[in-house]
């Protein structure tokens, strides 16, 4: 009875929020063309999809936390909303955590620990936090909320059951193929992170990677008061890292601080492979020594040498300005759907290398091609692995603190040293510790380019060689097509008019039909020859151009800006004033 309730009320709550973002494709659900909103209807929709899943419990809060990094799912106007979501819920009462840490230890409280903090430190969806005494050690203890397990089972199950109707009578959509994606992503992430042992193999593998790195501290596990419903770990304090004026008045270097912890998740990612999937504020803390704390460690990405190596290759080809390689990567990174057009892609590329360059007018160009690269994925068929996404993440939480410190941080000229500097270590990692095993890889792939190469010659001689044109490509063929199929019907009816006058000449002698005749034929190829030639560029590409060359400008720089809001008078002055300088030294046109 429980569970067919619990299914009425998930099924009551998203079923209307299902068939209004349904209604945005087909007017009629199943037909009709697609409708519009305006702003102020997508924001109250965001708003009710915010509300519905807070209320709906523990799997949809999570749910959202995932949804709010996806902006290939949804734009930006739902992320900002969700992203307000909190993973903070009433604490259970603390006689039924005793009950059940008692259950799980098979022993009463007080013969394990010394001391038992009634009130918790923190009270999430999935799991409560205590304070203790474990052996004359200072320790946390999570414990797993009761009956949690088996209500997120049920709501993925109703979940999956939705995607898969929705699949179903839906036509394939790049955005329902990533929502899909997503679910079965956030289904392995969420029953990790309620499996306490996976944490704490997770955490003792942190320890063992980032041990070369002396101003990391990762906390302590307690395997012997720890099961699969509870995990009992060192407790270590500090400031949270996002209270960057606490740590100036402890009197922590904000830039080494900053540093470090770029060089912690550049290490995850280039060299580890295994990257702290839940980076934030209150799961990054700063010690009074200025040594990085790192917690909670349900949530961690493995990345593997395949996407590894193509992301370090992306980089490299972003590093030397390297277009073709840079799209490439996008391919082989997973960014696109197969039948994106490539020279849209190139383009893309094209225009993120030139903001990168007139960046030097302001440093705010990674916050803006984040902007508007967010309307373009949800916009167009592009896709985010979820590697990338909790990249993303760590990211913008560094990128973040910088702002707080500084109004002109540039992140990426914080990673370039760091990488450089990791880049001997990284190669390595890549190349492998077996030299004749990469050579051998390379040799086949040699191998296969050369018989690829061959195939298609004898396709060619045989005339088998089959040409696939991009929807894209097709939609510019089809404008080239049209006018000149136009101008040919036009240069066709103005030969028929100057006949037509000939005849009627001949006929009548009416020399003023022949005049006006001849005229308005010699008009209209007047008008054919002139006619420019320009083909209109598709959807996709028009708006990518619009949006990133915006932030180019410096009047796209100024609106995008968000932190001028945490400037002072004195320094909007000064910036304000720089900026009228460099456009009256611009010369006149």
């Amino acid at each position: 009875m429980k569970t067919l309730m619990r299914v009425t009320v998930v099924l009551w709550k998203l079923v209307p929020l299902i068939l209004s973002f349904a209604r945005d494709f087909h007017r009629y659900i199943f037909w009709g063309s697609g409708r519009s909103l305006t702003k102020e209807q997508h924001l109250q929709r965001a708003r009710n999809l915010t509300n519905t899943l807070e209320y709906l419990g523990p799997t949809f809060i999570k749910l959202a936390q995932v949804l709010s990094a996806r902006a290939d799912v949804l734009p930006p106007t739902y992320i900002k909303e969700l992203s307000t979501l909190q993973d903070k819920v009433n604490p259970e009462p603390t006689a039924v955590m005793r009950h059940l840490i008692q259950d799980e230890l098979q022993r009463p409280l007080e013969e394990v620990f010394e001391r038992f903090d009634e009130e918790p430190l923190a009270a999430a969806s999935l799991g409560q936090v205590h304070r203790a005494r474990y052996r004359g050690e200072e320790v946390v203890i999570k414990v797993l909320r009761p009956r949690v397990r088996e209500l997120v089972n049920i709501d993925l199950q109703v979940v999956f059951a939705i995607l898969t109707t929705l699949n179903f009578f839906i036509s394939y959509s790049p955005f329902l193929r990533s929502l899909t994606t997503v679910i079965m992503e956030f289904r392995r992430v969420i029953n990790e992170e309620m499996n306490f042992v996976l944490e704490a193999r997770n955490v003792k593998m942190f320890q063992h990677n980032l041990q070369q790195e002396p101003f990391a501290r990762i906390p302590k596990v307690y395997d012997a008061v720890s099961t699969s419903r509870i995990i009992v770990l060192e407790y270590l304090d500090g400031i949270k890292i996002n209270q960057v004026a606490a740590l100036e008045a402890a009197g922590i270097d904000i830039e080494e601080t900053i540093r470090r912890l770029a060089r912690l998740y550049i290490r995850q990612v280039m060299i580890d492979g295994l990257l702290h999937a839940d980076p934030h504020p209150g799961n990054i803390l700063v010690d009074r020594e200025g040594k990085i704390i790192i917690l909670d460690f349900g949530m961690v990405v493995r990345i593997d040498n395949f996407f590894k190596q193509h992301l370090i290759k992306y980089a490299v080809a972003i590093v030397h300005h390297d277009v073709d390689s840079m799209v490439h990567e996008m391919y082989e990174l997973h960014l696109v759907e197969p039948g994106t057009n490539k020279a849209m892609l190139r383009e893309l590329a094209e225009l993120m290398l030139e903001i990168q360059e007139q960046g030097k007018l302001s440093k705010r160009k990674v916050q803006d091609m984040t902007n508007a690269l967010m309307n373009a994925f949800y916009e167009f068929p592009f896709t985010l692995p979820s590697e990338l996404v909790y990249i993303g993440r760590a990211a913008s939480l560094i990128e973040g603190i910088g702002f707080i410190h500084d109004p002109w941080f540039d992140a990426v000229e914080v990673g370039r040293p760091i990488i450089s500097e990791m880049g001997r270590e990284i190669l390595q990692e890549e190349l492998g510790s077996n030299l004749l095993e990469t050579l051998q890889k390379w040799t086949m792939q040699s191998y296969q380019t050369l018989t690829a190469f061959q195939d298609a010659i004898i396709k060619i001689d045989r005339e088998q060689l089959r040409i696939r044109l991009y929807p894209a490509d097709l939609q510019t063929l089809s404008t080239l097509t049209g006018t000149m199929t136009r101008r040919l019907l036009g240069g066709m009816m103005a030969m028929l008019i100057g006949l037509f006058a000939c005849a009627h000449y001949l006929k009548t002698g009416d020399s003023f039909s022949l005049l006006v005749g001849v005229s308005i034929c010699g008009v209209m190829f007047v008008i054919l020859l002139l006619m420019p030639s320009r083909i209109v560029k598709p959807q996709q590409q028009k708006f990518l151009q619009r949006q990133l060359q915006m932030v180019t400008t410096e009047e796209g720089e100024m609106y995008k800006s968000f932190v001028i809001t945490q400037m002072s008078a004195e320094e909007r002055q000064k910036m304000e004033e720089e900026h009228r300088q460099k456009r009256a030294s611009k010369p006149s046109s």
